[in-house]
């Protein structure tokens, strides 16, 4: 069977999976990525491991985040339509995530966001992303932009740094009774609600998302919520998990626990031992499998803390200090 073949059998697949259906069809995915992923294959060759011995999800290596940063990471031969670039808070390398279909990963991006806050028909789409919009090709501005261009509304928008705008916006949105969708990186909604106390009520929704970026201290989810919603006058603060590397998403609605869209899947594995999963309610590293990830890497260790109930939901508690592993884990750096 030829790759394109396997690949559009596997899409079909994901098209019409129920959740009963995600390991197994993450199973087959590793091993189509295995056979055809130059950069996956040297790494679970590094590995020494047989893909054919590979029976559970838990078995399955995850690829380090940081390769993203020195390989394009590819599973098959295509032209990118689109590259997406991590923003980058440091002078160190920008990950770089090629994508095969913009419509592929819009169309997934508007199925999540629909599925858990409703349809963004007459909506407005509001979005304070400075630190995106200044790195360029970001995935997340990519998919703000496609959600106003669904929308379709004259006042949404994007603000660099204008506050002052973004207000008035806001306040145009209330006069006409229009509800609206409020993006924002956690430092710029954090600089905003200090200056800016509005209250919004039931008219919109607030999604932070992104961290401080290095900003300024990072903030517990707990009290930057708390800080919005008092300076904000509403209780919609929602938060957004994404990244580079991936292209499915997480959204949190009524608390800090965050629900992956039905292709994605984490697992929280060992600090020191990326091969071992956590048990219980304990924190580790989360290993996301991504499935909209069928052209790159669907397997993917990132660096952030956390940890995951039984139904899936997960929480972010931080990021991983290197300087803390040890052992088999420094396979993954």
């Amino acid at each position: 069977m030829s790759h394109q073949v396997e690949r559009s059998e596997l899409i079909g697949r994901r098209a019409a999976m129920s959740p009963n259906d995600f390991d197994a069809l993450a199973l087959d995915v590793f091993r189509f990525q295995a056979k055809y992923s130059n950069v996956y294959k040297e790494f679970l060759q590094a590995l020494q491991l047989v893909p054919d011995n590979v029976q559970h999800v838990s078995e399955i290596p995850f690829l380090p985040i940081e390769v993203f940063k020195h390989r394009d990471v590819q599973t098959g031969e295509w032209e990118a339509e689109a590259i997406f670039y991590s923003s980058g808070t440091s002078s160190s390398a920008r990950s770089r995530h090629l994508v095969r279909s913009l419509e592929a990963y819009h169309q997934g991006c508007l199925d999540t966001f629909q599925g858990r806050l409703g349809p963004l028909r007459d909506v407005v789409i509001l979005a304070l992303l400075p630190h995106y919009l200044e790195a360029g090709n970001s995935s997340l501005v990519s998919m703000v932009s496609h959600f106003m261009n669904i929308s379709a509304h004259p006042l949404s928008g994007f603000f660099l740094h204008d506050f002052d705008q973004l207000r008035t916006q806001m306040e145009e949105c209330m006069s006409q009774k229009v509800p609206f969708f409020l993006f924002g990186v956690s430092y710029a909604l954090h600089d905003f609600a200090k200056r800016d106390a509005l209250d919004i009520g039931d008219h919109g929704r607030i999604i932070e998302t992104g961290g401080m970026k290095g900003r300024q201290q990072e903030m517990l989810k707990f009290d930057l919520h708390a800080q919005l919603s008092q300076a904000f006058s509403t209780s919609h603060i929602y938060s957004e998990y994404g990244m580079t590397e991936l292209l499915s998403q997480a959204y949190s609605l009524a608390d800090d626990w965050l629900i992956p869209a039905l292709t994605m899947k984490v697992l929280v594995k060992e600090l020191n031992d990326p091969m071992e999963t956590v048990r219980g309610a304990r924190s580790g590293v989360m290993h996301i499998i991504d499935l909209m990830n069928i052209d790159t890497c669907a397997f993917i260790a990132t660096a952030d803390l956390g940890r995951r109930r039984l139904n899936g939901a997960f929480q972010i508690l931080g990021r991983i200090d290197h300087s803390d592993l040890r052992g088999c884990q420094l396979l993954y750096i």
